[in-house]
């Protein structure tokens, strides 16, 4: 577009500065000769009218005389003094002429001499035109001067304006290209597919995700295709969810809703496809179009993981909490069903003698076991360790809970051999009954729990149904652990030194610490009924190093007091010996 408009500017300058430079003066001085011309043969005529009127009046003789003839002549005007003229006769002699040199340029007039309607001769003027060629030189330079800032005020100063504007559009222009650049580039690197529609239903752009999303072709992805077009393609090539009628529907409904939407479509090739709709202002929409069936992978794998023992591929507690809840909300009335709650005998011998490696794939054994030996409706989940629990959902007796606790006390027996060493294990099993002894998840597993340790106490590899009594036996051995670790703060602890007797000296060599609990509400309580307590919970430490800081202070008193011996032995515990800290 540049090109013709420069043209255009350049045509017009150049036509301007032609016209008012040469054109014009040409034209003035051309002019102006005409009429100078015209003007002397207006004054030949007039003299040779003079003439004329002369030579009727004398006859033939007119022509005699040239002194009389410039006597006719010199009646001219003063006007007409500047001029020189000529008479000739019809056979062009000259019968009269004026005397003078004219100055060049010099223009000649010139008119007949009619007596009687016959030329008798002819009559010319001359006059020098240097005053009209000076005054027409002065107009050519002053056009000239004029063509020149003509030539510069239409082609330069609009050649250079124009240049300006073009040089700031070509700037614009490739900030508009890079942005478009930019944004295309920004376009077309989006996870997701994107695509707007105007308010016709014709497509105005669309990215490369979207085609690949897809497999839109080249055609189909143009501004101004029809959305139905590309819903006809898609069902073309089987690229959809749902039948074709519904397909074709559900499109078109959500483009006649006109409002924001966000919907998830399994796609017939098992890819999961999330779109959201935005509507615009002037009827159309933008919908972008993401992929997200790894999210959904990923989303059902961490779910997975997190209800899933992910060494053994079992369910978890979450998990297992969950199908307890399930079991009791679709339990019929009058059903029941068991929870058998076991861990592994000598399992920690495995792990401490052989490694981990092997306890963990001992465990991936043992949970492949239990899948066997339970029916397929049941539950078999790894809470932690060495600690499984098994959900027996349909039971019509407690002799079938027997029968199942026996047959995973049997298969958990079976010797294993992994790396080449030969394993024998054991379990025991605990087992409460729904809804006898609970009706709540939590409520169930604590008391198969509680069963299991009762059977563990009777001896390995036993089952155990629970029993009321052994919560009440918990109750009373947590409170008795309370008042335990209590009563060391507390001051209920005692120590008893009881002398050791040389028999042969029959003297006194050395006394015995022996602790002793004086409860505040049982009186004394014999370290029969304490200390295996304090063994178990870890008590013993503390209560032993009290035990032994006390004796040898009270050594020490005896010693400063003279009383000999002062040898004191105190019993330690083995678990004091590994804690350390004697010295």
């Amino acid at each position: 577009m540049a090109l013709p408009i420069r043209s255009v500017i350049k045509i017009t300058g150049a036509a301007v500065a032609l016209v008012i430079g040469i054109v014009f003066p040409f034209g003035t001085a051309v002019h102006e000769f005409q009429h100078e011309r015209q003007h002397m043969v207006w004054k030949a005529e007039r003299s040779a009218v003079r003439i004329a009127d002369y030579a009727s009046r004398i006859g033939s003789g007119w022509a005699t005389s040239a002194a009389r003839l410039n006597d006719v002549l010199a009646t001219r005007s003063e006007e007409d003094q500047s001029s020189r003229q000529r008479v000739v006769s019809a056979s062009g002699e000259i019968l009269f002429e004026e005397y003078g040199r004219l100055k060049w340029p010099v223009l000649t007039g010139r008119a007949p001499i009619r007596v009687d309607d016959d030329t008798v001769g002819w009559i010319e003027v001359e006059e020098s035109q240097t005053a009209l060629l000076m005054d027409m030189a002065q107009l050519t330079a002053i056009c000239g001067l004029l063509g020149i800032a003509a030539l510069f005020g239409f082609r330069v100063l609009p050649l250079r304006a124009l240049d300006r504007v073009l040089s700031s559009l070509e700037a614009r222009n490739a900030e508009l290209s890079s942005q478009h650049a930019i944004s295309a580039a920004a376009l077309n690197n989006m996870s997701q597919g994107l695509t707007m529609f105007d308010a016709n239903q014709r497509m105005v752009i669309c990215n490369q995700r979207y085609i690949q999303l897809y497999g839109i072709p080249a055609e189909l992805a143009r501004p101004g295709t029809p959305l139905a077009d590309i819903v006809s393609y898609r069902i073309a090539t089987n690229n959809y969810a749902g039948t074709p009628e519904q397909y074709r529907s559900d499109r078109q409904t959500l483009v006649n809703s006109s409002r924001p939407t966000v919907e998830t479509i399994a796609q017939a090739d098992g890819r999961v496809i999330q779109i959201k709709y935005d509507p615009l202002v002037d009827g159309g929409w933008v919908a972008t179009h993401e992929d997200i069936t790894e999210r959904r992978r990923d989303e059902a794998r961490i779910a997975y993981l997190a209800s899933h023992d992910q060494l053994t591929d079992l369910p978890n507690r979450v998990l297992l909490r969950e199908k307890l809840e399930s079991v009791l909300a679709d339990m019929a009335p009058g059903g029941r069903f068991a929870v058998h709650c076991l861990d592994l005998d000598r399992f920690k011998d495995v792990n401490d003698t052989l490694g981990h490696p092997i306890g963990d794939a001992l465990l991936k054994i043992v949970a492949e076991r239990l899948r066997h030996t339970v029916r397929e409706e049941n539950v078999v989940a790894r809470i932690g360790g060495d600690e499984f629990v098994v959900v027996q959902c349909k039971l019509n007796s407690l002799e079938g809970a027997r029968a199942l606790a026996g047959r995973i006390i049997a298969a958990i027996g079976e010797p294993y051999n992994i790396d080449g060493q030969r394993i024998v294990i054991g379990a025991s099993v605990g087992m409460a009954v729904a809804p006898d002894d609970g009706l709540e998840p939590d409520q169930l597993l604590k008391n198969a729990d509680l069963a299991l340790y009762r059977a563990k106490e009777d001896g390995r590899g036993t089952m155990c149904f629970f029993e009321h009594e052994m919560d009440v036996r918990v109750q009373a051995r947590r409170l008795f652990e309370t008042d335990l670790r209590d009563a060391l703060g507390n001051g209920q602890l005692e120590v008893y030194y009881q002398p050791v007797l040389n028999l042969e000296a029959n003297a006194i060599s050395g006394f015995e610490a022996l602790l002793r609990w004086n409860h505040p509400a049982r009186g004394m309580v014999s370290p029969v009924e304490f200390i295996p307590v304090a063994e178990e919970t870890g008590l013993i430490v503390p209560i032993g190093e009290w035990v032994l800081r006390h004796a040898c202070a009270q050594g020490a008193e005896w010693r400063r007091a003279g009383y000999l011996p002062t040898v004191i032995s105190v019993n330690l515990s083995a678990r004091q010996l590994w804690a350390g800290g004697l010295t």
